[in-house]
């Protein structure tokens, strides 16, 4: 990555995005052959991995997954999402919370910043249908 690029995930794939000139150089795609999703959310971990989750474009339930992209490869972190739509650590970097919207909650998953792996998942936060669907809109958790 140089110093105008940035991770972007699309249709097509995960790719660098030159804020300069608007190109996109593709680089991987971790769900290549399944039609119909899309990325949906995306941000880089304490390491600067990028952690990308899926959905599908008709919003079926359990379409979707959560990956870590590094070194031109990705890892299968969470499976059978529907719709991804928020990623954040903690300060201290030892739990990744992340949000499926349609689930109401927010789950916490133990989190290693050395290697990025995942671990004992638990939901820690439910939303009370009538408050609305859980989303993370801004940088702070």
């Amino acid at each position: 990555m140089q110093g105008l690029e940035f991770y972007s995930a699309t249709t097509e794939g995960i790719g660098f995005l030159n804020r300069e000139s608007g190109a996109i150089t593709y680089v991987h795609h971790p769900e290549k052959g399944i039609t119909g999703n899309r990325f949906n959310d995306g941000t880089c971990d304490p390491a600067g991995r990028f952690w990308i989750g899926s959905m599908a474009l008709s919003e079926e339930t359990g379409a979707g997954s959560v990956y870590m992209f590094e070194k031109g490869k990705s890892s299968k972190k969470i499976d059978h999402t529907t719709i991804s739509n928020g990623l954040a650590w903690n300060a201290d970097h030892t739990l990744l919370y992340f949000i499926d919207t349609p689930t109401k909650s927010v789950v916490a998953y133990d989190y290693q910043l050395e290697n990025g792996a995942i671990s004992n998942g638990r939901t820690v936060i439910s939303i009370d249908e009538t408050e609305g669907f859980p989303r993370r809109d801004d940088h702070r958790f």
